[in-house]
């Protein structure tokens, strides 16, 4: 799913700890809390990360649902279960992403980890 020429955006929710890990392993990661857009509108972090090219990685469910229909997004988004906030946790699912294949944007990615599974839905938006 994030393979080496995938750029990604976390949203401020994601732990610092993946997103150092994701860059351990060579990833392209930006982070809402490092480039201090934490108390930047949704609708303009996604503006932002279409204009970056970057897939958004959030555990905000709402994130990208309620702006979807108001306009053409035209970004991925990765959504992981609010439980994923351990960061060993998150980082093992996201892992788990990895091995399926990227969808064209708009899409959403929903992931919800129990122990040594991850269940995977793929919705493309277009």
């Amino acid at each position: 799913m994030i393979d080496a020429g995938v750029r990604v955006r976390t949203d401020e929710n994601v732990h610092p700890e993946v997103v150092s890990s994701l860059r351990a392993e060579g990833k392209d990661i930006r982070n809402v809390k490092e480039d201090r857009w934490t108390r930047m509108e949704d609708v303009t972090i996604i503006s932002r990360a279409e204009e970056e090219q970057r897939i958004i990685v959030t555990h905000d469910r709402d994130f990208g649902q309620r702006l979807i229909p108001q306009a053409r997004v035209n970004v991925g988004f990765m959504y992981l279960r609010p439980d994923h906030i351990d960061p060993r946790f998150t980082i093992e699912t996201l892992q788990a992403l990895f091995q399926y294949d990227r969808p064209d944007p708009p899409f959403i990615v929903g992931a919800e980890r129990q122990k040594q599974r991850v269940n995977v839905r793929i919705r493309t938006l277009s």
